[in-house]
């Protein structure tokens, strides 16, 4: 694996333990990929004997596109997705049916009879075999299709759920109580990234707080329901 560039220290941690419960130290350092400029860190022998020559995200991309271009990726994970989303909208016995198939959830014709259109437009639409992503529905009320389908990590997944999480006090999506602060805020997980406001007097201001960051960012979590708008 070479990038013709070589890795650059930027830091030397010292001696550490390899694993929390290690009674070994090994020396450590902070590194700068030389593909994508992110710092990282790794055992400097690694980077002194060229084990290594990236970071892991992109040593990992580097194996896909090798496995992509001799036919050699896996689908089972793809098949995985393809194959729970049918469940959820065809078996009733699945634990997750109410909330799918007994909705009236569907899956489009295209992608319910043939697994290879799933994964034709999968790959097309941001599956990649390496990020955790997870298929997300735009709109929670709609079917399984490819207008109304793309890819997140399981935080945003989890943000654009048509449910409030159980220990949820405030009503609304997204606004949380903060005990030493005593005021509302809001928290949303956006491409990886935390938006955090707090300060409100109300959960009703927290909330229109959250509608407004969504509308101006055009993000995919759905509004909150407040009254008088």
């Amino acid at each position: 694996m070479v990038w013709g560039l070589s890795m650059k220290l930027i830091e030397d941690l010292g001696l550490l333990q390899h694993t929390k419960n290690s009674s070994r130290k090994f020396r450590f350092g902070i590194f700068e990929c030389p593909k994508c400029n992110n710092h990282f860190k790794t055992l400097n022998y690694s980077w002194y004997l060229k084990k290594i020559s990236t970071c892991p995200q992109c040593s990992r991309k580097v194996k896909y596109l090798k496995q992509v271009k001799t036919n050699k990726v896996n689908d089972d994970k793809l098949y995985g997705v393809w194959a729970n989303m049918k469940t959820r909208c065809h078996n009733p016995k699945h634990l997750t049916y109410k909330n799918y198939g007994a909705r009236g959830i569907r899956i489009c014709d295209g992608w319910l009879n043939s697994f290879n259109k799933f994964k034709e437009w999968a790959l097309k639409n941001g599956y990649n075999y390496i990020d955790k992503l997870e298929l997300n529905r735009i709109d929670n009320d709609g079917d399984y299709t490819p207008d109304n389908c793309n890819f997140a990590t399981r935080s945003e997944n989890s943000q654009n759920t048509r449910l409030l999480h159980v220990n949820n006090t405030s009503g609304y999506r997204c606004v949380f109580w903060h005990k030493n602060a005593k005021k509302w805020m809001v928290i949303i997980h956006n491409n990886s990234v935390i938006y955090c406001k707090g300060g409100f007097n109300t959960a009703h201001e927290a909330a229109i707080a959250y509608n407004k960051y969504v509308i101006d960012n055009n993000t995919n979590h759905p509004l909150n329901i407040i009254d008088g708008s």
